[in-house]
Parts: C-alpha cells; structure tokens; sequence
C-alpha cells in the first residue's frame, strides 16, 4: 500500500486543484511532506493497534474505519481533515505544518490521571518515540493493572488460601515471580526478596506498567531510585573528565575519559536497580534521551549486513547522531547527523571529551566546522536525490554549475579526511577546475590532460592514495596545446567533405592561423621534442606546398637549401612514413629548379606560342628568344637543356664537385650543328672512359634502349646522317608507333621527348623532313631489340610505356589513363591493349607472387613472357614450372 506514496507521486488533490482553477501549487519539499504523511500513518496504524489492545475506539480521531482509506491516501486521495477529537487536531497539525492546531491537540491530551503524557505525544509527534507507546483515553486510572491482575489471578490462590503471617511470608520468599506479580498489581506493596524485586522491575518493564499506578513502588524503590538516580547526576557531571589516575597519566599513551560510553553503562544499571519506567517518569533529559535512543537501535542492530545499516543511517541522521554521541560508531554517513549531534551536545553540555570519536581523534571534532561539513549540509538533498536518480536525470542535474563544482569539492575534501590531512585549499581549487575541463571535454580530452600537466594537482593525483592518476609523462604536450588551441575551428574544418579537396584549401586560406598551427602540430606528432627552427621551416614548406605544389621546383630548391635540418629529418624518416617521409633530393637537378624558378613567367610565355603549323610556331618561338630582353632566358634555356641531357654525368663524373661548367660554351655553340662528329667532344673534355662508354656500340646498344636523357645527349652530338640511316632499315616495323606519335604531338609528350622533338624539328631545316624525324623519334622511343617472343612489333611502344620504371611508380588509376590515352592511339591492335591492360592491372591485385600469381600467369602467356624479359623489366621474374603449383583447393586450406 506504500509503495505509489513512496515514490513521491504527487497528490491527485494538488493535481486536480491544479486544473479546476489554473493556478500553480508551489512545490512542496517531498521529503518533508513524505515524512509528514508517513507520520499521519504511523497514527492511523496506531489506531488499529490500540483498537485491539485496549477499549479505546481509536479509529474514531483518526477518521479511517478501513484499509480502504488507507489505500486511498497513497493515491493521493486525502480524507477531511476535520477529525473529531485531540488526536485529530494532532494529525491535522503534523499534516498541515500548524504549529498552533498541534499544540492544541497536545493541550487537550493532558488528562490529570496520566502524568507525564504531554511529553510523550511530543515525542511521538516530532518522531522520536516509539508509537505503540501510545495509550490515551484509558478507562479509569489502573485500567493496565487491572487487566494483568485479571491474566494472573489464577496463580495468586494459593498465597490468598494461607491465612498465617509467617506461612505467607516463607511462601514468598520461595515464590519470588508470583510475589512480583503480586506487587505490580497491587495486591502485594513490598518485596521480601532481591529476586522478587529483579522480577518486578521486568514486569514492569515488559508490561509497560505507569510506576505511578503501582502503588508499593515508592515504598520498595524509592530510595534506591533516588541514590540510582542521583548517582546518574553525579555520573553527568564527570561527562569529559579524565579517568586515568593522576599518577599514571604522565606513562600512558591514551587518557582515558569519562565519556557517553560510560555514562550509558551507568543508566543501565540503574534500570536494573529501579526499572526503565521510574527512571524515564523521574530521570533528568539525558536520561530519558538515551533510553529512547535504545529503542531506535533496535531496528538498526537487526539489519542483516553493514550495507543495509549504512542505508539506515543515511535515511535517519537522528539515529546516526546518537549512535555517535554514545560511541557506537565513529563516522558519518548522512552529514545532517553531524549537525544533529552538535545540536545534542549543546543541548545537554556534553565536552567534545565526552565523544569516544573525538577523545580518539581530536581532529573529527575540528573537521565539523570545516567547508566540507558546511557543503555536505548545504548539498544533502541534492546529494541524496542525485544519487537516486536514473543517468539522464542525473545528466539534467549536473547542468546546475554551482552543484557540479561542489559535488567536486566535496569528493576532494572527503579525500584529505581519509587521509586525515588538512585540506590543501590550492589543490580543492585545481581539482574543481579540472573537473569542469572534464565535464566539458571528457578526461581524456587535450584540456583536462593539460591542465594536470600545468598545474600542481596533476602530480598530487598520481600519487596512489589519492586518485592514483596515471603519469602524462609520455603526452605530446606541443600536440595538446594546438588541439586545444582550434578545437572549434578544427570541428569546421572536419565537417567539410574529405573529397572537397578545393573547399578545404579555401578553409585554409581564410584561417592562416589554423593553417600554420596545424603544420606546427604534424612537426610534432613526427617528434614532440623537435627543434623549433625545423618546427617553422614545416610551417614555411606547408605554405609553399600549397602555393606552388609538393613537387613543383620551388619546394625541391627550399629542401636543397635548408639549413635548420629540416629536410633531413624528412628523408631520414624514410618513405615507408608515407605522411612524414621524403625521397632524398636530387642534387644534381638543383641548377635546373633555380633556372625553372627564376624564368617561370617566360617559360610560360614561351609555352604560349601556340601554332597548328609547328614550322611558324618554332619560328615564332625562334623570334621570342632573339629578343634582346629575352636574352638571358635564351641563355638559361640552353643551360637547362644541356643540365638534363645527363647532369649527374657532365657535372660529377667529368667536370668533378664544384667545378665550373667549362663545356657549357661548346654545347650551346654546336648547339645547330647536327654534323659535329661525336669525337670532337670527347677530345675536348679529354675523358677516354666517356668516350669509350660513349662510342658507336653504345649508340647501336644501350643508348635506344636507354633513357631519355642518354638519348637527347647522343642525339645532339651525334651525325643526324647516321640516325637517318638507321631508321630506314626499320620505318616498316614501326609505323604505327611513328602514326601514334604524329597523331598525339608534341604537347601528348613528356617535357624530355618534348625537348628532343624540338630539337629535331629545328633540324628539318637542314635536309631533315618531318616523317622522317618522326619516323626517327618512334625508333629511338620504341627500341630496336629484335623480336621480343610472340609479341607484335607494333606493340612495344605500348610495353615501353607500360612497363617504363616510372610508370610502375603511377597507382593503378593513374595507369589506366596513361593506357587509355596510348590505347586510343593504337586502333589496329585495341583488342589486344585491352586484354593485355586487364592482365597486368588483375595480376598486380593478385599480389604479384604466390601460388594465386603464378596460376594467372599459366593462363596469361603474352603478359609472362614481358615480365620474364630483362630489357623490358628493371627486376624480371624468375621462370616458373606451371606444372608444380597447386590447384585453387589449396588456398582454401586454413
């Protein structure tokens, strides 16, 4: 019947209030009206109870006849409150808050037979007495001993049946039981014996007798009650004094107190002497607050486990207090007890020496008038409904800043307690702080680390006795710093579509800051202790990547010529590090990036003479360059020619580190002078092995199947008469690679075959005609190796490029649109490119070796034999015995 109340529903009357007229009930607190109501229960349980205990028609001031109503009131569903009687102006009064209705009710229960019983409502109506306690409106004054003399009457007949003094007297004293019967109900006013006078006091005890209404009691206990009871006086006084014998006192290592301990130990053995009635109806308040306090341990020492006691304190800090107060126990669980018991000790002048707790640590007293007391009492309820509540109530709650930071207060001050230290008030402060970084970011999150990193308290937690915190020695601090720094703006950044490579950059360029910060971040993910200057430089190549390209011939001169060793950490993280590992520089291309940087905005003016007939394109560019003001360039662009013709051979193996260019002057001289005999330039340079390594066997073997720059070294000091002869022999085989080239011109080409073919071009002048350089260009581009297998002819332009050391470096997309564009210039034979296309793309899915490879290369015999041939491929594969490899079973096996 309880359970819907319990819950703290609100009432259908304040809802339906509510409704009818519009207007909003302020919102009681719950707790408090809980406990109002329960006490109203508590009354009407009573009434049953004393319903069937005594004649007193209870049910009558209570306005219940039924569990019915009762049923009722835990819908919400109140009866009137207009009860008949005094207990009804009691309940009225509790339910109510109406101080004056309560008094009221406890003026008009103050009947002259029943003293004392205006102290006992009180209690019961402020809840510290028990309620069965409560009998009102008895019939006649001695209606409790008449009905115990009616229960015993049958035993008192034999002692009635003796008429002789002396028999009766012996009788007596062998029957102590009966005599005490006797004696509480009035049939007896003295006792003969000290176990008769034992018995009495617990019949009086058990029964719940008036000792007023016995009426030999004065006569019996009198005395000794009031030498019992003014020893507790005596006993009240020593509350807090020393115990220890002066003497000793200097020796031992704990005082002894008389503490409340003690004190209770004498009250109970004054209940033994004059039973617990006398000793509530005469006994000071200390007396009788102790023997009430022993009912409400009760319930408490029959919880079956220490959680269930911790519940019970945490519910009832009046019981808490007084199990402190009298040294039971020595901490808190509800903080209100530490208020209540301070309010007892006021109360009654009990010393702090009179506390067990506090004579065993004199610092619990001192800690109930520090903040974390002052917190727990201001914070209780809120505390308490927190912990009750479901998460996303308690999520709701912690919305509340003030509540979070004193929920983080108390935790850390509570912590200095365990560990019976003085609260550090600048660590209390931090770990406030810091938890609102955690609230906001998450414990993990680059604020919350960096504030233990910048503050004492990440130091003092990572000690084991207080949060045991682990260290943040290993953090990246710069990284964390920079995260925390743009967290907002890198959430902007993130938000755009990682394929939106174009709204992404114009991001950057519109947050500078956030751009170079993140540079300064990947530095530091690559080494948190990196130098700054390398740290700036990333910064610097991050800027300039952006603007000109990672490969463009700015960013290569940058690296080249870095001086904060930032480039060689790049290359020394090697290119397995596919984000922060670079390939080394080539040193021997620097002159060119100096001359491809310094006449960029005439390369590209020269690149912009465009002309369907290349005869008045090249005369056009012709021109451009013997301009007067474009002298330099002229100059500079012969340079770079001949730079790329073979720049590590010319300036490290011939010229040597750092000398001058000394040949420079004749390669541009002879530069239109097709018909200067090879030899002439190796006299000069006067190298016997460059002119060995250079001679016409070279030319007829390793330069056709060469790269280019070996082929634009040789084809510009060697006769065009001899070329023009050589290509004769074969213009049949290699027609459609000469139609292919012819179709694509010059600007489908790479810039180094773009190079050679000006350069031929310009030679037409001199007896050379355009299919016959053409015709030259395929031959030199497609090498004349012999047959190669069962391959066409008219495919190895295709191999060449397919298989060229750069192409392999292409991913497959990138592949696939060099091949379609060779494969659109190849009609004859499209059939055939496509297949061998889908060969080699499928055969480099299937992982390139392996029993699943090799199968695919069984069926793929065109595709095979190019990858066994050396001339084709820089590392051919081995030659494979398709008889031994296992079927596809076998990659099934686990």
């Amino acid at each position: 019947l309880m359970v819907k109340f319990l819950k703290a529903n609100p009432s259908k009357v304040y809802t339906a209030y509510e409704e009818a007229t519009g207007t909003k009930i302020q919102k009681k607190n719950w707790s408090n009206t809980r406990k109002s109501i329960l006490m109203y229960m508590l009354i009407v349980g009573l009434g049953f109870e004393v319903k069937d205990r005594t004649r007193l028609k209870a049910l009558e001031y209570t306005g219940l006849t039924s569990i019915r109503y009762i049923a009722d009131i835990m819908g919400g569903d109140f009866p009137a409150l207009e009860y008949p009687g005094a207990v009804a102006d009691i309940v009225a009064g509790v339910i109510t808050d109406d101080e004056r209705r309560l008094k009221t009710g406890l003026a008009r229960l103050n009947p002259k037979n029943l003293a004392g019983i205006v102290r006992q409502v009180d209690y019961v109506a402020s809840g510290d007495r028990d309620w069965l306690t409560l009998l009102l409106y008895l019939e006649g004054q001695d209606w409790e001993v008449k009905v115990l003399r009616e229960k015993w009457a049958s035993g008192f007949r034999d002692y009635e049946a003796l008429t002789n003094a002396k028999d009766r007297t012996a009788y007596r004293e062998r029957n102590p039981r009966v005599e005490a019967r006797m004696f509480v109900t009035n049939r007896l006013s003295t006792l003969s014996t000290e176990l008769a006078r034992q018995e009495a006091l617990r019949l009086i005890e058990e029964n719940g007798i008036d000792t007023d209404l016995i009426k030999g009691y004065n006569k019996v206990f009198g005395e000794i009650a009031e030498k019992a009871i003014s020893g507790l006086d005596r006993a009240q006084k020593s509350i807090g004094t020393i115990i220890t014998p002066p003497g000793e006192v200097p020796r031992v290592a704990k005082i002894d107190y008389f503490d409340m301990g003690n004190y209770a130990t004498e009250v109970n053995k004054v209940v033994q002497q004059i039973g617990r009635t006398k000793l509530e109806q005469d006994g000071d308040a200390l007396t009788r607050f102790y023997l009430e306090a022993k009912d409400l341990w009760v319930g408490y020492d029959d919880l079956p486990d220490a959680a269930s006691r911790r519940l019970y304190r945490q519910q009832f800090p009046e019981l808490e207090a007084s199990l402190y107060l009298f040294g039971k126990i020595s901490t808190f669980e509800n903080p209100k007890s530490a208020t209540t018991l301070l309010k007892l000790m006021d109360k009654f002048d009990i010393p702090p020496e009179g506390v067990r707790a506090f004579t065993d640590n004199p610092e619990k007293y001192d800690e109930l008038f520090t903040p974390l007391w002052k917190l727990r009492l201001d914070w209780d309820e809120t505390l308490d409904l927190y912990d009750q509540a479901e998460d996303v109530d308690r999520e709701k709650m912690l919305e509340d800043a003030s509540f979070r930071m004193a929920r983080k207060e108390i935790e850390v001050r509570e912590l200095f307690s365990r560990l019976e230290r003085t609260a550090d008030e600048t660590i209390v402060t931090q770990f406030g702080e810091y938890s609102e970084e955690v609230f906001k970011f998450s414990a993990n999150s680059p604020e919350a680390k960096l504030y233990r990193i910048d503050h004492e308290l990440g130091e003092w937690g990572q000690v084991k006795d207080t949060f045991n915190w682990e260290s943040l020695e290993d953090e990246n601090v710069p990284v964390l710093r920079i995260k925390a720094k743009w967290r907002d703006t890198q959430a902007e950044y993130d938000a755009i579509d990682s394929d939106d490579r174009e709204a992404r950059d114009a991001f950057m360029l519109a947050n500078t800051d956030f751009r170079d910060d993140s540079q300064r971040r990947e530095a530091y993910e690559w080494d948190r202790d990196q130098p700054t200057e390398i740290v700036e430089a990333h910064v610097a190549y991050g800027i300039l990547a952006d603007e000109r390209g990672a490969s463009s011939a700015e960013i290569m001169l940058f690296r080249a010529d870095d001086q904060t060793g930032y480039n060689d950490m790049r290359v020394a993280r090697g290119l397995d590090d596919e984000d922060g590992g670079l390939k080394a520089v080539e040193t021997a291309r620097v002159p060119i990036w100096r001359i491809d940087v310094a006449f960029r905005d005439k390369d590209a003016e020269y690149g912009a003479i465009q002309n369907d007939d290349l005869a008045v394109q090249a005369a056009d560019r012709a021109a451009f360059l013997a301009k007067a003001k474009n002298e330099d360039y002229a100059i500079a662009r012969r340079q770079r020619e001949f730079y790329e013709l073979d720049s590590g051979l010319v300036t490290v193996n011939v010229l040597g580190e750092g000398k001058p260019p000394t040949v420079f002057a004749d390669f541009i001289k002879r530069y239109d002078v097709p018909a200067i005999a090879f030899e002439s330039i190796t006299t000069e340079i006067g190298d016997a092995a460059f002119a060995k390594k250079y001679g016409a066997g070279y030319l007829q073997g390793r330069i056709i199947l060469g790269s280019s720059k070996d082929l634009i070294w040789a084809m510009a000091h060697e006769t065009a008469h001899w070329a023009y002869e050589r290509l004769e022999e074969d213009q049949e085989a290699f027609a459609d690679g000469v139609k292919a080239f012819v179709e694509l011109g010059r600007d489908k080409v790479g810039r180094r075959h773009a190079l050679l073919w000006d350069k031929l071009w310009d030679m037409s002048g001199k007896g050379w005609t355009r299919p016959v350089i053409a015709e030259m260009y395929a031959e030199i581009y497609a090498g004349s190796a012999g047959e190669i297998g069962e391959v066409p002819p008219s495919l190895r332009d295709f191999y060449r490029v397919l298989f060229d050391p750069r192409a392999r470096r292409l991913t497959d997309r990138e592949l696939q649109e060099v091949l379609v564009k060779k494969i659109g210039a190849f009609g004859e034979v499209q059939d055939e490119l496509d297949e061998l296309r889908d060969n080699f793309v499928e055969w480099k899915l299937l992982g390139l070796k392996g029993f699943r490879g090799e199968r695919y290369l069984s069926k793929h015999q065109v595709l095979y034999k190019l990858l066994l041939d050396p001339e084709i491929m820089d590392d051919p594969i081995s030659a494979i015995n398709f008889s031994i490899i296992p079927n596809e079973e076998y990659d099934n096996i686990s």
